[in-house]
């Protein structure tokens, strides 16, 4: 694999030849190019449902977890019978009658059926996690997030079942699959929910839209591209992208030509 920075200078080395003054093209310019080619190439395969590479993702790990509560809260009308629970807020419930031993926040209780009222409860036994800070923008391709790998730090454990926040919302609720782990992505954030989460961090592999957003990325950093993409990719951009750049070069040279003898003649 490449680094930024080489594949960056091979474009530049090309422009040379073409330009007078190669300061007119900033390198800042071409890693533009190298993301965009690089994106539109990634959808197109997925377009044509060919595998992509390993290459492709960047790995993230470890990513700090912190119990995201707003998602286990529940109505006393809501409760699941053998389910343990957390009374959070009394409202205007009873929890005594759904196998609390008393009717205070902070008891633990396994709950025996629902109660009516406006009280809530944390389930303690099935919660969510997410990631304490949000990842970069991950590329989506038909309404899916390309997370290929979410899992413990340890790659030695199985991974968690990555799910579209869609499905994600209805799974767990059945026979079976409520005791897996699962993970989704939304809004920046990765979530986990499991039965007696005890990872405190997790490891995310990612196809990024700009690879240069992961923490700690450098131009001289190995650049996510299958080795066979980057000299097709080199190609595109200096048919397509510097080609361009040099039409609007040429034509602002024109235009200031003509500026110049326009004055020249007005002043005559």
């Amino acid at each position: 694999m490449a680094t930024l920075r080489e594949i960056a200078y091979d474009i530049m080395q090309h422009a040379r030849q073409e330009l007078h003054d190669d300061d007119n093209l900033d390198i800042r310019q071409v890693y533009y190019w190298i993301k965009n080619q690089r994106s539109l190439w990634i959808k197109n395969e997925l377009s044509k449902n060919h595998p992509l590479s390993e290459k492709m993702s960047q790995t993230m790990s470890p990513l700090a977890l912190q119990v995201d509560t707003s998602s286990t809260t529940v109505l006393s009308t809501s409760l699941v019978i053998c389910k343990r629970y957390r009374i959070v807020t009394l409202g205007t419930s009873d929890f005594t009658l759904a196998g609390a031993e008393s009717n205070t926040v902070g008891e633990v209780f396994t709950a025996t059926g629902t109660t009516p009222g406006t009280g809530t409860a944390i389930n303690i036994d099935t919660y969510e996690k997410r990631t304490i800070k949000q990842l970069p923008d991950i590329m989506y391709y038909r309404g899916f997030p390309q997370v290929t790998w979410v899992g413990p730090t340890t790659r030695a454990d199985a991974p968690f079942l990555f799910l579209p926040y869609k499905s994600a919302r209805y799974h767990g609720h059945g026979r079976f699959n409520s005791i897996l782990t699962i993970a989704y992505y939304l809004d920046g954030y990765i979530y986990i929910r499991g039965e007696g989460i005890s990872n405190t961090s997790i490891t995310v592999k990612a196809i990024l839209e700009d690879p240069t957003k992961i923490t700690g990325f450098s131009e001289d950093d190995e650049y996510p591209l299958d080795d066979s993409l980057i000299d097709y990719m080199k190609a595109e951009i200096i048919k397509l992208d510097l080609a361009a750049f040099m039409r609007a070069l040429s034509d602002q040279v024109t235009d200031e030509q003509d500026d110049t003898t326009t004055n020249l003649q007005s002043t005559r």
